[in-house]
């Protein structure tokens, strides 16, 4: 009987440990601050830069209420501008994000649908796209990758050159996650912020612990991987759990991602010590996570990297802040 009762207690215990996710461990990446500062080439205070991007030893800060990009030449210690609201041509009507590939800058114009490009020098030109939205997008050679609903994939391709009339040349990409019984809310929170990385894409859903690798040509998925047994994410989930919120109510915690040189960066919210968007795990090229970092501020609005530095907006001082690396990885 004895032997019995322990045999039956041995098979609780296996079965309690495989069904219970193990923590996962990340070591701690240090960072000091480098330098800040709070003002464009104009005098005026930052206000509400909500996208980075870092190219060529150049920041790019975009603000969507001053419809611009502000450029930060490291090199040649110059700070200038590109784009501004207006309904001409050559102007913004209602900007949601922005891309940047050799010098040129993308931003996405929800009011006209299109694209407009810009360099040092002004306006290009403008292109048509099939979706404008505020998650991060990007440009590969000639062609465009962006989120967008429906209820069969998360991203779409198409040319610079689309044609809006004939919609040819557009391609819907991507699986698609089951949050809800609501097709409505499974479409909109399958939108996902779009990074390259070298001959891939990462997706990145902002409600979702599950993060993906695409082949940037063939759409083929390459990796997959489930967030949920990192400590800050495994803490989301358990007090969203608490909550007992609506299937038509969301909780956003993956705030937004950046891939510099073989590393994906993902900033993330916490809920644990009041609400707080400080936290950065770091990800290889392969999708394992492996560096977790704590900037001292208490919320972010967006974040991007290179091998030396972490540039970073913080909400609350309206500043940009610049993080060293203590140890480059």
């Amino acid at each position: 009987m004895r032997t019995s009762i322990l045999y039956v207690c041995a098979i609780l215990i296996v079965f309690n440990i495989i069904s219970c996710k193990e923590e996962k461990k990340l070591a701690e990446l240090k960072c000091s601050l480098f330098s800040s500062f709070t003002i464009y080439p104009d005098s005026t205070f930052f206000k509400g830069i909500s996208c980075l991007f870092f190219e060529e030893n150049k920041l790019y800060m975009f603000d969507p209420s001053r419809a611009d990009v502000a450029v930060l030449d490291i090199d040649r210690d110059t700070f200038y501008t590109v784009g501004k609201f207006g309904e001409g041509p050559k102007e913004v009507v209602s900007p949601t994000g922005f891309y940047v590939q050799k010098d040129t800058v993308y931003i996405s114009d929800a009011g006209t649908m299109t694209l407009k490009l810009y360099d040092g020098k002004g306006f290009i030109e403008s292109v048509s796209v099939p979706t404008c939205n505020e998650f991060r997008f990007f440009i590969d050679n000639d062609t465009v990758y962006a989120t967008t609903m429906t209820d069969s994939s998360c991203y779409v391709k198409t040319a610079i050159n689309w044609d809006r009339v004939n919609n040819n040349d557009i391609q819907f990409c991507g699986d698609v996650f089951t949050m809800t019984e609501y097709a409505d809310m499974n479409m909109l929170r399958n939108q996902r912020h779009l990074v390259k990385g070298k001959d891939c894409l990462y997706t990145i859903c902002p409600s979702y612990p599950v993060v993906e690798k695409y082949d940037l040509h063939k759409n083929k998925l390459l990796a997959s991987c489930d967030l949920s047994d990192i400590g800050v994410i495994k803490d989301n989930l358990s007090y969203i759990k608490q909550k007992n919120i609506s299937p038509r109510s969301f909780f956003t915690y993956l705030c937004d991602a950046y891939w510099d040189e073989g590393k994906l960066y993902l900033l993330c919210a916490t809920w644990e010590k009041g609400y707080r968007v400080n936290t950065i795990i770091i990800l290889n090229s392969d999708l394992t996570p492996f560096y977790i970092c704590h900037l001292p501020g208490k919320i972010y609005n967006t974040i991007c990297a290179n091998k030396n530095y972490i540039y970073a907006m913080n909400y609350e001082q309206c500043a940009m802040e610049i993080y060293k690396i203590s140890k480059p990885f």
